[in-house]
């Protein structure tokens, strides 16, 4: 009688372990599903955002400051958060990982002639396949932006090295204009405007003595690809 009444205590222990495991797995899937649904929606939403804004000129003395932005901008820089020479962790929401790369262009001369001349700036990542992708969280010294731009001011090229695709979630791009010169030109030859897109070319006007700046908001493709969703835009 005492040897039955045992037997059945630890069959009754074994089958509250497993619900308790079950019920475990069960709330890690709930989690996971619904990380996996705001981060759908999250680029879903990006998806919508595609349309570039220009704003009125703004005066300033002998200059005007003229802006452009597309997508996902402006956000708030987390405080204490990771941060690297090139990037930074940015808000848009606690289940996403965003970051923010932020550079000039080289200083303009501008064109004596008065000719128009362009130049593009550029946003890019690139894997070194000899070395392991390190994400900036754990190891910021992995991280660097591109080699200084040639002398000459012909590019504003941008690079994060050693990391794996990102998607471009929005940009912004302006620059100090001489007043009563015209208005400074920017072109962008992408349906989307590079919106998703792994990287960024942005024609710049250099017909005038300026310096540009550029602003991209990014997350890592590991993390949003959704192949359902996004086929194969602009990569």
């Amino acid at each position: 009688m005492h040897r039955k009444y045992l037997v059945q205590m630890a069959t009754d222990d074994e089958k509250a372990k497993k619900i308790d495991a079950l019920q475990r797995d069960l709330c890690l899937s709930k989690s996971t599903a619904e990380s996996l649904i705001q981060r759908y929606d999250f680029i879903r939403a990006v998806m919508d955002d595609t349309e570039i804004i220009t704003h009125a000129p703004q005066p300033f003395d002998d200059v005007e400051l003229y802006r452009w932005e597309c997508g996902k901008i402006g956000v708030t820089k987390k405080g204490g958060g990771p941060q690297t020479k090139s990037s930074n962790l940015v808000c848009f929401g606690a289940s996403h990982e965003v970051f923010e790369s932020e550079w000039p262009s080289p200083s303009i001369r501008g064109s004596r002639l008065g000719r128009k001349l362009r130049g593009n700036m550029t946003f890019s990542t690139r894997y070194d396949h000899d070395v392991p992708v390190r994400p900036p969280r754990r190891q910021p010294g992995f991280w660097r932006s591109s080699p200084e731009p040639p002398t000459d001011g012909t590019a504003f090229d941008y690079c994060l090295t050693n990391y794996e695709p990102v998607y471009i979630l929005g940009w912004h791009i302006s620059c100090y204009w001489p007043r009563n010169s015209g208005r400074p030109t920017i072109q962008v030859d992408h349906s989307l405007n590079h919106i998703l897109s792994n990287q960024l070319t942005i024609s710049v006007d250099k017909s005038k003595p300026t310096q540009w700046h550029c602003k991209v908001t990014w997350v890592a493709q590991s993390s949003h690809n959704f192949p359902q969703l996004l086929p194969t835009r602009g990569r």
